[in-house]
């Protein structure tokens, strides 16, 4: 049974996936247009203001300044506190998923699954502004993800006494996932005479099945797939998007990624106990 350490553990997680949030909003503003993520601080957008401490306080922050510039009254944006709350909620189901406790192998485990999901988050965002997936960071996920897989394995057990296996089932998902969307893309434009899907979604896809591998790849793939046929469907119908506009598929395909992850063994061994 789990105890109150346990809810403790989710709770400290969460407020963690709130500064991830924040930092996710911060490479979606910056890494785009090529400035530093570092410097400078948080600043009002208009007047140039630094933010202080307590008003850069994930969600709380905006709350307080009741989302205007102490300053200038320039508004800001709702959607940095809806991505820093996404972030805590995000992180909470992952400490909830991984039975997080306050241990070295879990809180290592723990903060490299929640850097996954940061990448997630940060990629959805620069995707819906920009209809882009920088290569910066899906390779970066590529490389964490791989390291990852090869020897966290090794350090919390101690012993590698039959290969790599993490490393294996990452590569085969990498394979899998590049390979599967040039299949889509190039049947894509046999049949509609234009590109089906950009090459960021690829990579990707590829990133997801590192850290997911193959199987929960195609657990991944396929709610990704369903997700982006009904949000193209809805934009139709709404006339949010237009017949030849582009969708931005990532946000998508990250779902599906956070899906895998949370829930994908179980839709696994579901589907497959029925046959």
């Amino acid at each position: 049974m789990r105890g109150p350490f346990f809810l403790l553990a989710i709770g400290y997680w969460a407020i963690l996936g709130a500064a991830a949030g924040s930092f996710a909003n911060v490479v979606a503003d910056r890494l785009p247009a090529g400035r530093s993520l570092l410097w400078p601080p948080s600043h009002c957008a208009q007047c140039g203001r630094v933010l202080r401490p307590l008003e850069n306080v994930p969600v709380l922050g905006w709350l307080w300044l009741r989302g205007r510039c102490r300053s200038c009254g320039a508004a800001i944006p709702v959607r940095y506190a809806i991505v820093e709350a996404l972030g805590a909620l995000l992180f909470g189901l992952l400490a909830w998923h991984l039975g997080a406790r306050f241990t070295p192998v879990s809180m290592v485990q723990t903060a490299f699954w929640g850097s996954f999901l940061t990448l997630l988050l940060a990629l959805s965002l620069i995707d819906l502004d920009r209809l882009e997936l920088p290569g910066e960071l899906t390779s970066a996920g590529i490389v964490l993800g791989l390291g990852f897989r090869t020897f966290f394995p090794i350090w919390a057990t101690g012993s590698w006494p039959a290969g790599p296996p993490g490393l294996v089932d990452a590569l085969y998902g990498l394979i899998l996932g590049i390979g599967l969307f040039d299949i889509v893309s190039y049947l894509g434009e046999k049949m509609l005479g234009k590109e089906a899907m950009g090459g960021g979604d690829a990579v990707l896809a590829a990133m997801i099945g590192v850290w997911l591998g193959w199987k929960l790849l195609l657990v991944a793939l396929f709610v990704g797939f369903c997700l982006g046929a009904v949000g193209g469907i809805l934009g139709l119908a709404t006339g949010h998007l237009k017949r030849d506009e582009p969708l931005p598929f990532g946000p998508f395909l990250a779902l599906g990624g956070v899906g895998g992850l949370l829930f994908g063994q179980s839709w696994l061994t579901g589907y497959l106990s029925l046959f």
